[in-house]
């Protein structure tokens, strides 16, 4: 099925022409096995579009790069959890998109527009872009550390499950997943990049194997 087309067909055909085709389509079916079991009650194929979108981006470009995408953005957030410090990194706020509206290819590119931003890309559960570089406030990584793994030990990477140390987008993000309740997150690392996505708290799929052991 040629790209121009894919705008044409619903979510669940783009589901099987991706797993079938795409030049993820190892990864995305690792994600999509991860993902299988996930207790968020978002759309999978739109957490799949996603993924494969970053995934494309790590592809592609030819140096490293951070990204902190939320999918399941409730706007009842806003007031308490987001601050926009440079205003100018909110590409996306007058210019609304859906996930599924364009190619993948051109989402892609999109997407590519954000990998110099600080903040986090904003993706309602209907898989509407909303915002990008949105910086999250009154995350508290250590608490939800607390809360879900009080037995562990170490800094908030070792009780997170985290195998290499991670810093404040890794931690926020995760953080976010637990906080924000019913939402899916995704990273990826700046310094390595390692892709990760995040649900209520805890590691559901990463590049980096041992945390997936």
């Amino acid at each position: 099925m040629p790209l121009r087309l894919l705008k044409y067909v619903s979510p669940y055909h783009w589901l099987i022409y991706a797993l079938e085709t795409a030049q993820n389509k190892k990864e995305l079916l690792a994600i999509a096995s991860a993902l299988a079991t996930s207790e968020v009650p978002l759309k999978f194929e739109y957490k799949l579009r996603i993924a494969a979108v970053l995934l494309n981006l790590r592809r592609d470009l030819k140096r490293k790069f951070g990204m902190f995408v939320i999918f399941g953005w409730d706007e009842k957030y806003r007031e308490k959890y987001t601050d926009i410090p440079d205003s100018t990194q909110d590409i996306f706020k007058k210019h609304h998109f859906n996930i599924f509206s364009e190619s993948e290819t051109k989402i892609t590119s999109r997407f590519r527009k954000t990998v110099n931003f600080d903040g986090a890309i904003l993706i309602d559960e209907e898989g509407n872009v909303l915002d990008s570089g949105v910086f999250l406030v009154d995350l508290n990584p250590k608490k939800v550390a607390e809360e879900l793994y009080p037995e562990k030990r170490g800094d908030l990477s070792d009780r997170f499950g985290f195998i290499k140390k991670v810093h404040t987008r890794h931690l926020s993000a995760i953080a976010a997943s637990y906080e924000l309740k019913n939402t899916t997150v995704f990273t990826v690392s700046e310094e390595t990049g390692d892709f990760h996505i995040f649900e209520k708290g805890k590691i559901v799929y990463s590049t980096v194997r041992k945390e997936m052991e």
